[in-house]
């Protein structure tokens, strides 16, 4: 894996805990590990879509997709139009978006913040099957 990959999930990684630890109130007590591992697993999932509606995966968040989707396009040199979001999360350390290029057998991965900023994308698979 590639340090960059490495970077970007410590970075996530990183911004998840952060927000399990938290705390608006000192009298509140610490939580305990299970209770954290509950709010990690849930901290970053993706805002539903009303019921009803038909939206895109990153509607909530068009900068961070668009710009991740163009980043994507440019390092993996595929037309943009190619490219399918799959997923894109939220976290405090930014957005986080999951993309698949037509013929590789692993997801990139981008972070970028709410304004479409990038910090980096990708490859998540072995670099040997680019």
């Amino acid at each position: 894996m590639k340090p960059s990959s490495l970077l970007l999930l410590a970075c996530l990684s990183a911004a998840v805990l952060a927000a399990c630890n938290k705390r608006d109130d000192a009298d509140i007590p610490a939580a305990t590990p299970s209770a954290d591992a509950a709010a990690a697993a849930t901290a970053t999932e993706p805002v539903p879509a009303p019921a009803g509606s038909a939206t895109a995966a990153g509607d909530q968040y068009p900068a961070a997709r668009d710009a991740c989707l163009a980043e994507v396009a440019r390092q993996a040199g595929v037309a943009k139009e190619q490219l399918g979001v799959t997923e894109v999360l939220w976290a405090e350390a930014g957005v986080g978006v999951t993309i698949q290029v037509p013929g590789a057998q692993a997801p990139w991965s981008c972070l970028s913040d709410e304004n479409g900023n990038v910090q980096g994308a990708a490859y998540t698979g072995s670099e040997g099957r680019l």
